[in-house]
């Protein structure tokens, strides 16, 4: 019955290719000038129609644009396809200090990277977050990833001798998704800016929408679109040598990741338990449950 409703409950990201899949720096949520507060950012099943008034400010007592400099007055971005329900949030985009020519091109490039995602991918409902349930720390996951999670974990821990490890994230709504998106972007742009400033039409233009948008989608998936939103992805932590190893792609960590005693348990053991690594991205902390792929022999 379980392995019924995790097949109707999203379970189409099996299918997914890796490169779309949900990478995870996470960075924690505050409220402040370009975070959206409850205001801005609506249920799935329900989107106010006045979210467009709601980011520009012009509702007294409502978000966070009556405090801090509002969004400047720019027309949307043209866009296609069929896509998931979370692109009306585009209008709520908000980032401290930017200008409304990079206010435009934030929005073009959220627009684009889930463009990029609907095509593949499966917009998974806000209904998901409703049938999870939890595995530790505070993180949930559908019904069966958290049972065999709890297993894994379990069996991770008797073998473990010193080293301690535990989840860090799970699921996510896609509320969530989108805070995490609008967070990272200023970092992520300005980690591109010498690869934008080289492309046709500099470092604002079309190409440069690409490229960002590529590179958005190998480190945190559109609102929606995520293996954590589909409630089937685990991130970990790690403590091992007197250091932290969390989801933070920076080389070191990412090396020393893969020197832990836990990532090499799950390497070599958690396919037992149908959790698999993403081979699209490069994070040794990110791990999906697939029990529909038969363990190696």
């Amino acid at each position: 019955m379980i392995r019924m409703l995790l097949l109707a409950s999203g379970l189409a990201f099996w299918g997914m290719p890796a490169a779309f899949a949900e990478v995870s720096e996470e960075r924690p949520i505050k409220n402040h000038t370009g975070i959206p507060d409850q205001h801005q950012l609506s249920d799935l099943s329900n989107p106010p129609e006045d979210v467009h008034e709601m980011a520009m400010g012009h509702r007294s007592g409502q978000g966070i644009a009556d405090k801090h400099e509002l969004l400047p007055a720019l027309p949307l971005p043209v866009y296609s396809g069929n896509l998931g329900p979370t692109i009306r949030w585009v209008v709520g985009l908000q980032w401290a200090g930017a200008s409304a020519q990079e206010i435009a091109f934030m929005r073009r490039v959220y627009i684009r990277q889930m463009e990029r995602a609907a095509s593949k991918v499966t917009f998974q409902p806000s209904t998901i977050g409703e049938k999870v349930v939890p595995i530790e720390a505070g993180q949930s996951a559908l019904p069966e990833a958290a049972l065999a999670c709890r297993a894994m974990l379990k069996a991770a821990r008797e073998s473990q001798g010193a080293t301690r490890f535990r989840v860090l994230s799970a699921y996510r709504s896609a509320r969530k998704q989108f805070m995490n998106w609008q967070l990272n972007f200023p970092e992520y742009y300005r980690r591109t800016t010498a690869e934008r400033s080289r492309t046709a039409g500099g470092a604002l233009g079309g190409d440069a929408v690409e490229l960002l948008a590529r590179y958005m989608e190998q480190r945190l998936a559109s609102p929606g679109y995520s293996f954590h939103n589909a409630g089937i992805a685990i991130d970990f932590i790690t403590w091992e040598g007197g250091r932290e190893f969390s989801a933070l792609t920076q080389p070191d960590v990412l090396s020393g990741w893969k020197r832990t005693w836990f990532f090499h348990w799950l390497s070599e053991n958690a396919q037992q338990f149908h959790f698999f690594q993403n081979g699209g991205i490069d994070e040794p902390w990110h791990w999906e449950y697939r029990p529909l792929v038969n363990p190696s022999p």
